[in-house]
């Protein structure tokens, strides 16, 4: 499923397709979105817009968990997160996606007021990563970016990758890959070009 144009906005919508994929592009010139129909896993193509829209979610739901969790991308100049769910969970015994949530865009990207973003383990399948590509990245408000795994499972939590300038985690928001069950975890998020990243939690 694809939606596809200038400014986005949800406002206490649901898109949901389990173990699929959901493509959210935001452009604000004209052009083509590149894609692949061949290859349900090849990133967007937006590289050749001159300028890229906004994205803005209130309240929403995007979902693509299933047996496989599937893969939520989304591309555009800016993103706003407030009270929004992002889940592509991998629940059954099948491995997820390799990337589960699929996030750049070229300006900041704002997850707060309780948003959760995750990439969780409920059996034997491995989670996908969790990719963030921004400008900078405010994670504030109690909101939770995630990979972790129950107890009782066996599937691996997938990677938690950040690219930013600047990275703030604030008011008792969290970044966190952790293992409950007997697969491997994987403890913090990658920050690289970052000069200057401020948690309290």
């Amino acid at each position: 499923m694809s939606v596809i144009g200038g400014d986005i906005e949800i406002v206490g919508g649901m898109l949901v397709a389990s173990g699929g994929r959901l493509n959210l592009a935001s452009v604000a010139t004209a052009g083509e979105v590149g894609m692949n129909p061949a290859d349900p896993t090849a990133p967007l193509q937006v590289g050749r817009f001159a300028a890229l829209g906004q994205i803005h979610l209130v309240d929403a739901q995007l979902d693509v968990s299933g047996i496989r969790g599937g893969t939520v991308v989304l591309r555009g100049g800016r993103l706003m997160l407030d009270n929004t769910s992002i889940a592509a969970d991998t629940q059954g015994d099948v491995h997820g996606a390799r990337v589960s949530i699929d996030i750049a865009v070229t300006a900041d990207a704002v997850v707060t007021y309780g948003s959760l973003l995750t990439a969780d383990v409920g059996g034997a399948g491995n989670a996908g990563s969790i990719r963030i590509a921004a400008d900078s990245l405010e994670v504030s408000q109690a909101s939770l970016i995630r990979s972790q795994s129950a107890a009782g499972t066996t599937g691996d939590v997938g990677h938690i990758d950040i690219t930013a300038r600047l990275m703030q985690v604030t008011d008792g928001s969290q970044v966190s890959g952790d293992t409950h069950g007997a697969g491997w975890g994987y403890h913090g998020a990658g920050e690289r070009g970052a000069d200057h990243h401020r948690a309290r939690c």
